[in-house]
């Protein structure tokens, strides 16, 4: 699969996920983690798939496995936002409240 394939299936999961298709967002980004194993964009998008479909359980695993990359420290406040979010959508106050402890760089840019 070559740069243009990638590119496109990103540009269409990213209109799925705008759109509020999480379900179909969801599945792009799996296949997609599937054939590009360690991209960060993939793996993050994928965990707010799961996170806006409603699988808190498996954005948790998805932001563990994206943690565990080599990302930015804006990539990795971006994975711990997800995490906390999933840590709150499953119960689990004191570790969401840890997780957000640890957001560095995120700012609203335009």
């Amino acid at each position: 699969m070559d740069r243009s394939h990638k590119d496109f299936l990103s540009v269409l999961g990213h209109c799925f996920l705008r759109h509020g298709r999480f379900g179909d967002a969801r599945t792009v980004f799996e296949a997609m983690a599937v054939l590009f194993p360690g991209d960060v964009l993939v793996m993050a998008s994928l965990s707010y798939a799961l996170l806006q479909q409603g699988d808190p359980d498996g954005a948790l695993a998805s932001t563990d496995t994206l943690l565990r990359l080599a990302l930015t420290e804006r990539d990795r406040s971006y994975a711990q936002l997800i995490r906390g979010r999933a840590l709150l959508a499953l119960g689990r106050v004191e570790e969401a409240r840890l997780s957000s402890a640890n957001l560095h760089g995120l700012t609203h840019e335009h």
